[in-house]
């Protein structure tokens, strides 16, 4: 865990994008999680309209 959170604080990440799954495995961040596998996500990949 310790290597991980110096790789993430490190490289300076903007967000990490990670699994619901995965989640518990990282250390505590200041930074924001995008869930790939969010269901809220879908809302915004999945419009019914055309937004153009």
């Amino acid at each position: 865990a310790e290597r991980l959170a110096y790789m993430i604080e490190d490289s300076t990440p903007s967000a990490l994008l990670t699994q619901r799954h995965l989640q518990e495995y990282l250390p505590t961040l200041t930074l924001p999680l995008v869930l790939l596998d969010d269901d809220q996500r879908k809302t915004f990949t999945e419009r019914d309209d055309n937004p153009v």
